[in-house]
């Protein structure tokens, strides 16, 4: 099961609860379904090939911790919307670093993958804005329906990122809007959405016996919500264990 790691003595009361770094790269990487190795290289950069042909891969990404090596909530929906690029448009990264940089430094966007246009008016809207900087601007572009169906899965409040639905079922598998994970419950483990009981708990509970019915009337969950943090807290441990960056 996914466990995250909290130090009460660690808290930071100055600095808002989506900026607090609470993720380790196996915990996120289990939430998002993306190689450890990859969502490593996204934020803390790697080495590959050997001897001359030695090369360093930049990060693209800013960790809300560099030691230890910890994420934040922004961080966990930063690195889900470059899953969305590298996964349904098949951008490079290295395009999609500059495009972060140069929208950091020439239009004082510091987080451009959290921007309001990305998620009020979609890739097209916000490739529209960033484009000229970014290099990807195409006026033959369209919102690919796997964006729309991936942005329904953010929750945006007050101008900022509240929640996000993590992926639940493999690709090409509907998955409910069933698990959120938000950095206002729970210090930001995943939860049933509508209760906010933590799918970790549910999950262990059943792992010692439990029925699933005997957990829905406890929790005063669904059946089909106690099965679905079930199914979860599977997806969570068996994160893609192929290096894909």
């Amino acid at each position: 099961m996914v466990k995250i790691t909290f130090d009460i003595d660690s808290i930071d009361i100055d600095t808002p609860a989506r900026d607090l770094p609470r993720y380790t790269i196996a915990v996120a990487a289990g939430y998002l379904n993306v190689p450890k190795t990859t969502l490593s290289s996204w934020f803390f950069g790697t080495t590959y090939g050997k001897g001359l042909d030695k090369s360093d891969f930049a990060p693209v990404l800013i960790p809300a911790s560099e030691g230890p090596k910890l994420l934040s909530f922004d961080n966990l929906v930063e690195a889900y919307v470059l899953r969305m690029f590298r996964t349904i448009d098949r951008i490079a990264l290295r395009p999609i670093g500059v495009a972060i940089e140069n929208a950091r430094q020439k239009h004082g966007i510091q987080k451009p993958l959290l921007h309001e246009d990305l998620f009020r008016g979609g890739r097209e809207l916000f490739l529209e804005r960033a484009g000229e900087i970014v290099g990807l601007s195409d006026p033959s572009q369209q919102l690919l329906p796997g964006w729309e169906s991936y942005l329904t899965r953010v929750r945006y409040r007050d101008e900022a990122l509240a929640a996000i639905f993590p992926l639940t079922r493999r690709p090409g598998q509907e998955s409910p809007l069933v698990v959120s994970i938000s950095p206002e419950f729970s210090f930001g483990s995943s939860v049933v959405d509508r209760t906010k009981v933590k799918t970790s708990v549910i999950a262990d509970r059943y792992l010692t016996g439990e029925t699933v019915r005997e957990l829905s009337n406890d929790f005063a969950c669904k059946t089909s919500e106690i099965e679905e943090s079930i199914r979860a807290e599977w997806m969570f441990a068996n994160a893609q264990p192929r290096r894909a960056a």
